[in-house]
């Protein structure tokens, strides 16, 4: 089964769409305990949702426990530079939050050490185009942390995050 937490007007088909405040299959508050059993999903995502928690890392771990072994998480976040990172968002996002804050926070819930492992981390620019957004998109996806610590661009971050059990 697959998670669309914060589906509002992202509804797929084919995934269990969860929101508060729109039309979904489950209506839940995603930053209470969600309303699913444990190991129950093998793909989760969440678009502009993350940054909206004041309590990232007690998100991340119920996120964990309703993930089966393996699963797939992906994060979607604005980019701290971007016009719309600071409505409404308790937390703001670069690349090197989800290494530092996430993947090495030390967080061993179930005996692990680590709980996730990043297999993919994308700085994406919505407004670059043309040659010059082709060789700038190239190099943020070669060293998006180097990179984000000389330039700010705006756009988003998507961090696809493994399941460790």
């Amino acid at each position: 089964m697959k998670l669309n937490i914060g589906s509002y007007k992202d509804y797929r088909e084919g995934w269990v769409n969860l929101d508060l405040y729109a039309d979904a299959d489950v209506k839940a508050d995603c930053f209470q305990v969600l309303p699913f059993r444990n190991n129950s999903f093998d793909a989760l995502r969440l678009s502009h949702v993350f940054e909206h928690t004041d309590q990232p890392i007690e998100f991340l771990r119920e996120l964990w426990r309703v993930s089966r072994p393996g699963a797939l998480i992906e994060i979607i976040v604005p980019h701290f530079n971007a016009s719309c990172a600071f409505v409404e968002h308790p937390r703001l996002y670069g690349c090197r939050a989800f290494q530092d804050e996430f993947l090495n926070a030390g967080c061993d819930w179930g005996g692990r050490k680590k709980n996730f492992t990043l297999v993919k981390l994308v700085w994406e620019l919505g407004t670059l185009q043309g040659p010059l957004g082709k060789i700038i998109r190239g190099i943020l996806s070669w060293q998006p942390y180097l990179i984000e610590m000389f330039f700010t661009f705006p756009g988003q971050i998507r961090a696809t995050l493994k399941v460790l059990k």
